[in-house]
């Protein structure tokens, strides 16, 4: 017998179709996610917009946008499947399998250096759980675009996101043995605005390089010819002598452990952030994700494993 519809009574499966198809961007893009057909993805928004009664998506030869009304409905329709996904971790919690498909959104050097082993055993632990990985070293919108879990450095989270520390991020000034020979290295913070830098646009003051003294946070404005979005660029510029260049030391540590690049010893040590597990506060509830979470911390370590190779090779002091 088929179950009839109240009036005002939504499908779950309609909602989930079409967050698919903001998150996917485009019908195709939510049936190949969702394993369903092109006309059954379209069938479904349809009949959304016709339990609504307001159009939700405007589709033209550029592509789908949001009306206000599905921008303003996407919101509820992403904490609606946030509940229902907490609501069947709790009935499934019995059986201690933790299942369902997380959406992340990591930095891009990051992940290739060091997260993809650690998401690949994190699979092989959870034979149920998905991975959704968007690699970028943009600052996405968590909510709005739809993650579950962004990983970041992160200080102040807005309002409706919670932050978890994973390990300490520090950073490091690293240049090349052949710009060493070529220009020297600045012996302190007074010097550093006489050399080129390799700028990283992605910070929130890229000319900014600040540094802790005994004195509190002090900045260096820099300047280059070469300003980058992505901190793996930014290495492979510094081993190519372009400049000295401030980088994280997941990035150059295995560098700086060969002696492809040398680090620049200013009597301070960089501002450090902490690498964080960032997500909605509506979805700090979800087994998978606080699984993952704990996962990474634990796997990351605090000192992280890349720092410790540092140290072990007397470059910084833990």
């Amino acid at each position: 017998m088929t179950e009839k519809v109240r009036p005002g009574m939504i499908k779950s499966d309609l909602i989930a179709t079409f967050v698919s198809i903001v998150d996917m961007g485009s019908l195709n893009g939510a049936a190949r996610k969702l394993g369903l057909s092109r006309s059954v993805v379209s069938d479904r928004l349809n009949a959304l917009e016709a339990d609504l009664g307001t159009q939700l998506v405007t589709r033209s030869t550029h592509g789908l946008s949001l009306t206000s009304a599905g921008q303003a409905f996407l919101e509820h329709a992403r904490a609606l499947i946030i509940a229902m996904d907490t609501a069947r971790d709790a009935v499934t919690d019995a059986s201690g399998a933790i299942t369902g498909r997380l959406r992340v959104a990591a930095p891009a050097a990051l992940t290739n250096e060091w997260l993809t082993p650690i998401f690949a055993r994190f699979l092989e632990r959870h034979p149920r759980v998905d991975l959704d990985i968007s690699v970028a070293d943009r600052t996405v919108d968590i909510v709005k675009e739809g993650f579950d879990l962004a990983i970041r450095s992160a200080r102040h989270p807005d309002s409706a996101l919670l932050a978890r520390k994973l390990t300490t991020g520090r950073r490091i000034v690293v240049c090349s043995p052949d710009y060493k020979k070529r220009f020297g290295v600045p012996g302190g913070l007074d010097d550093l605005p006489d050399h080129q830098a390799v700028i990283y646009s992605n910070r929130r003051t890229s000319e900014d390089w600040t540094f802790r003294t005994d004195d509190g946070v002090r900045s260096a404005r820099m300047t280059g010819r070469l300003e980058v979005n992505d901190g793996a660029v930014g290495r492979q510029a510094a081993l190519e002598g372009v400049g000295i260049c401030l980088l994280p030391t997941f990035l150059v540590s295995r560098a700086l452990v060969s002696g492809r690049l040398i680090k620049i010893d200013l009597g301070v040590e960089p501002d450090m952030d902490s690498v964080s597990a960032v997500y909605p506060k509506a979805a700090a509830s979800l087994q998978r994700l606080q699984a993952l979470v704990v996962f990474l911390r634990d796997s990351l370590g605090d000192p992280p494993v890349w720092d410790r190779d540092l140290a072990d090779a007397g470059l910084v002091m833990l």
